[in-house]
């Protein structure tokens, strides 16, 4: 899965410039214990623990001549919020 945005850069006035970026998101390998449940019209399942999430991201800033690619402070970054996504919304409990 990739997703292609803008990045705008606010200074030295708002809206001065943009920087295209886009990011390619790989989830290589999720596994833990999983829960399933069901209550009256819906069902629902989460990890008891953390699970074990092996993420590969790549990025590109830029375009044509002037593309960077593989900001390791982009993919960490990335990585972070995504398992921090997985641990405060799929997790139970949450510890």
């Amino acid at each position: 899965m990739y997703f292609i945005f803008r990045l705008w850069i606010n200074w030295p006035r708002d809206r001065y410039a943009s920087v295209p970026v886009t990011l390619h998101l790989d989830l290589a390998e999720i596994s833990g214990r999983i829960r399933f449940g069901v209550a009256r019209s819906h069902s629902f399942f989460s990890f008891l623990g953390d699970p074990l999430m092996r993420i590969n991201v790549r990025n590109e800033v830029g375009k044509g001549a002037y593309k960077f690619k593989d900001f390791p402070q982009i993919s960490e970054y990335i990585t972070k919020k995504l398992k921090a996504f997985v641990h405060n919304k799929i997790v139970h409990p949450h510890s």
